[in-house]
């Protein structure tokens, strides 16, 4: 939050308040990354087959990606 609020002392609360939305709306995509490597790495079909395998890990890591792109667009927008 200090990365787009300021700091403790400094903070904005609005900012913070908006911080926080961003992170929220942030943890959605995440968990459903996180699911699926879990899945692709338990589930005995989806690891033998290496090509399966590459490819959920690679939309895992997407659905990441986006996950931290909501987190650091909603700072910018919560700081503006």
């Amino acid at each position: 939050m200090s990365a787009f609020c300021g700091e403790a002392g400094e903070r904005d609360d609005t900012c913070a308040a908006d911080v926080a939305m961003a992170e929220v709306a942030s943890v959605p995509p995440a968990v459903v990354a996180a699911f699926i490597a879990v899945v692709a790495w338990a589930v005995p079909a989806v690891r033998r087959r290496y090509a399966r395998l590459d490819g959920l890990l690679t939309v895992a890591a997407l659905v990441w990606v986006a996950a931290e792109g909501v987190l650091f667009v909603g700072g910018y927008v919560a700081k503006s």
